[in-house]
């Protein structure tokens, strides 16, 4: 999409994979013409910042304000499920920055109250929520990478791997590396 939209010169510098090696690197090769980095804590694409000073050659800024007030006219008509965006954003910002209810709510644009009164309509905590994405984020990377424990634990905010290990134990009830020895055993 982005040779498409830029040219097909602009070619990512790095791309960053959050899988184990496969044994065929030559797909990823082929897609990607750039370097490729597996067992990493999310998927990115790397282009060097010159790029954001590029021109899209076709774009249009009033197709453009038309297109973004168009779609938050139909968010409002589908009743915008506020609990299913806040878990899409949690995820995103979870690997970046330690994600608070107020940091979430700024991001909705909605005060933080108004956020946790739509989270207790539907009986729910946001640290409950924030818990599950990082829950569904550990065992992600748990079955997929060869990520050390300990760097997932960073990943995932935890203030040291034995934090990480006793809540992985919380949700699930057992140890994050017996989970992912469980989990590689089911996949083989």
């Amino acid at each position: 999409m982005i040779c498409e939209l830029c040219g097909t010169k602009l070619e990512p510098s790095e791309v960053l994979i959050p899988r184990r090696q496969p044994a065929d690197l030559e797909p990823y090769r082929r897609v990607f013409r750039a370097p490729i980095r597996f067992n990493e804590e999310a998927a990115a694409l790397v282009f060097p910042a010159q790029w954001l000073d590029l021109h899209v050659p076709y774009s249009d800024p009033a197709a453009h304000e038309a297109l973004k007030l168009r779609l938050l006219d139909i968010d409002k008509a589908a009743g915008v499920d506020l609990r299913d965006q806040l878990l899409r954003m949690l995820r995103i910002e979870l690997v970046k920055t330690k994600s608070s209810s107020s940091a979430m709510a700024r991001r909705l644009a909605v005060h933080r109250r108004t956020l946790n009164r739509h989270l207790r309509a539907e009986r729910i905590q946001f640290r409950t929520l924030a818990d599950a994405v990082r829950f569904a984020v550990a065992r992600q990377l748990l079955s997929d990478t060869d990520i050390p424990l300990s760097q997932i634990a960073a990943a995932l905010d935890f203030s040291e791997p034995a934090a990480f290990t006793r809540a992985f134990q919380r949700w699930c009830g057992r140890a994050p590396s017996a989970w992912r020895e469980h989990a590689n055993l089911a996949g083989s």
